[in-house]
Formats: structure tokens, sequence, C-alpha cells
């Protein structure tokens, strides 16, 4: 007969001192706290023999240590995450947007503020129809702002547009010298005739500038010549009239001394 008391088995019976109580409920908590005992003993033994880890002692499950260790942990993590962000945005192309957006704003306070660019050039994209611009995957390459009467100045910001591979302001009235920050550029064309520039031309890596029709810009070569405008075109006229009528003189005189000359010998044989 096994009247032996085992936790958890439907047909306990309960001991001897147990059974002095079995009207009230300590019989019963009894009964559970053994259960209970019996269970985690059991669990403890499946985890040693899976992982081979000694199992956590009681006291460590009633303890807030592990609580604030993952609290701790998770603050960390966070930290972590929230630095990422921020790295990760300063080098987003929303970040170059916001360059570009500078520096375009820059190079049209620079030109005055030109009211077909200023009309055109809105909103947080440059290349959603910006007048001049034309655009290549999201990318800036072409900026032809030719005949437009521009004025002001080249803005060096130009320089923060590293996309851009051609760049023509022919044909405007735009004054200063060339800014150096442009030979930073990787150009393949850069249109800068008949405008008012003068100066000495930056050396450019990647292209050669087309400087032509500006008054006293200044190529390893020495100073420009400059076609004659309409005013020096019409002296020049008048002082080679003159000069003509002269040449003409001198002919017509020579003429009339070869034909005397050769009238008296033949009135006059030898």
């Amino acid at each position: 007969m096994d009247d032996q008391w085992r936790p958890g088995s439907p047909h306990n019976h309960c001991p001897q001192p147990c059974q002095a109580h079995h009207g009230n409920h300590t019989a019963v908590d009894g009964h559970n706290e053994a259960d209970r005992l019996y269970t985690r003993a059991r669990i403890d033994a499946i985890g040693r023999q899976l992982s081979g880890v000694p199992p956590l002692p009681p006291s460590y499950h009633r303890s807030t240590r592990p609580r604030g260790l993952l609290m701790r942990n998770l603050y960390f993590y966070v930290l972590c995450f929230c630095t990422f962000a921020v790295v990760k945005a300063g080098s987003s192309p929303q970040n170059n947007t916001d360059i570009r957006l500078d520096a375009l704003l820059a190079i049209l306070g620079d030109f005055g503020y030109h009211p077909v660019l200023a009309e055109t050039w809105k909103g947080n994209s440059p290349c959603d129809n910006w007048f001049g611009l034309i655009c290549v995957e999201g990318h800036i390459k072409y900026i032809f702002l030719m005949s437009m009467n521009l004025t002001g100045s080249i803005s060096p910001r130009f320089a923060d547009l590293t996309s851009v591979h051609v760049i023509d302001l022919s044909q405007n009235l735009l004054t200063g010298t060339i800014p150096f920050e442009l030979t930073k550029m990787k150009l393949r064309f850069l249109d800068l005739s008949h405008n008012q520039l003068h100066g000495k031309v930056p050396r450019f890596e990647t292209v050669v500038p087309v400087t032509e029709g500006n008054p006293e810009i200044v190529t390893a070569a020495g100073i420009i010549r400059v076609p004659l405008g309409r005013g020096d075109k019409e002296t020049a006229g008048v002082g080679g009239f003159y000069v003509g009528i002269m040449v003409l003189g001198v002919v017509l005189i020579g003429g009339a001394v070869f034909l005397f000359y050769l009238a008296k010998k033949i009135n006059h044989p030898v």
C-alpha cells in the first residue's frame, strides 16, 4: 500500500498533520505550495538537461534588478537608434536638396532677383519646372540662362551644385570677375561670353571657359581683344575714307607725271 504523498498526484492522501486540519484552508494551501515547488523543480531539471545552464534561484525571480537592467538596455538601444537616425538624416537626399535650394537662392540674389527666375524658382524641388534648369534622374545637369539681360555678378555658390556639367550665361550684362570656386566643379562646358566681365580667368581642370566679348578679361594669353562696337566702326570708317583719298591722290599724281614724261619723249625724240 503506497501511502506516500506526492505533489501533484491526483490521488494524494494528506499526511497525518494535514488530515488534522482537513476542514480548513491550511491543507489546501500546503498542497498548492507543494505543487508549485515540485513544478519548479521539474522545470529546473529540464532546463539543465537542455542547456546545461544552472537555473536561476527563486530569489532572482522575485528581484527587481532584471527589470531595471532591461530598462537600462532599452534606453541604450533607443539612444543608439536616435543617434543613427540623426546621422542618417544628415546624409540623406533631403539634406542635399536643402543645399541646392540655398545655393540657387544665393545665385538668384546675385542676379538681382531677375523677375523670370524669381517667378519660377519656387518650391522645394529645383527639378520641378525651374526655368533654365534641366535635371537628369533628380540631379541638376544643365543650366541655360543665356540672353536674359541678367545683371549682377556670377555667384560663387554655383560650386555647391556639384552635379552640374553645363553652364551657359552668355549674352547677358553680368559684371565682376569669374569666381575661383567654379574651378572646383566638374564642368564640361562653360560659356560666359559677351558679358561685362573683367579680371583674370581662373584655371579650370576640365574645361576652357568661353570668355570672348568681355572687356578687360585676362586669360593666360593676355587681354582678349574685344570686337569693335558700332561707334568704333563708324570712326574707323571715316579714317579709312581719308586714307583711301590720299592713296588715290598719290596714284593720280604718279600717273600724271608718267604721262607727262611719256608725251615729252614722243615730241622730242632723241
